[in-house]
């Protein structure tokens, strides 16, 4: 008899141990970051700026956003400045980016240009998470760039934003992607040369 009942008590309890588990919420997993352009990963560290041959682009991620009564579009980006991180996971950023957009419509004679700028500043503590996206204090105005996945590349690196909208006075509104493509600051890629030849020299 009391073996019957040991073994009703027991069953009671583990049935009630399971349902509390299974009413119990699932773990909450952060959110991560959408990239159109995948970031394959690289390491920040260092002083970089902008590539000589082309520093900036704005990847434009749906044409059919582009008004029917523009014929061409010419966004024009360009970046200048300083981005440096340092080992110990502190960030110093120093930028503006300029875009000087030409739009063609084909009810006018020349194109319509305009120009606008983002400055971009950041100090203090960064993330890397998985070796992939960057989370920085930045701030600026224009675009969401605290934000930014990064590659490696043959020339240095590239930092990718997560999806934008680009708007101007109501003529557009277009979803972009921003590419930062940057070199190693020239005095540091110097050192970087200088110490190469130094580990082949026998």
């Amino acid at each position: 008899m009391l073996d019957r009942r040991f073994w009703f008590i027991l069953a009671v309890f583990s049935s009630l141990i399971f349902c509390d588990k299974g009413l119990q919420p699932p773990e909450e997993t952060p959110d991560m970051p959408v990239f159109s352009i995948e970031p394959l990963g690289g390491n920040p560290v260092g002083s970089w700026q902008p590539d000589d041959s082309l520093s900036l682009e704005l990847v434009i991620l749906d044409e059919s956003a582009i008004p029917s009564i523009v014929d061409s579009l010419a966004l024009n980006p360009r970046w200048e400045g300083i981005f440096h991180f340092e080992i110990t996971g502190v960030c110093s950023i120093s930028a503006v980016v300029t875009l000087a957009p030409e739009v063609w419509v084909s009810s006018l004679p020349n194109p319509m240009s305009f120009l606008f700028t983002d400055t971009l500043r950041a100090s203090g503590p960064f993330e890397l998470i998985d070796d992939r996206i960057l989370c920085l204090p930045m701030e600026n105005q224009v675009f969401r760039l605290d934000t930014l996945g990064i590659s490696s590349t043959s020339r240095g690196m590239d930092l990718i934003s997560v999806n934008n909208m680009f708007s101007y006075e109501g003529i557009l509104s277009i979803p972009v992607t921003l590419v930062f493509h940057l070199q190693p600051l020239a005095t540091e890629s110097s050192t970087l040369k200088i110490s190469a030849l130094r580990h082949q020299m026998p």
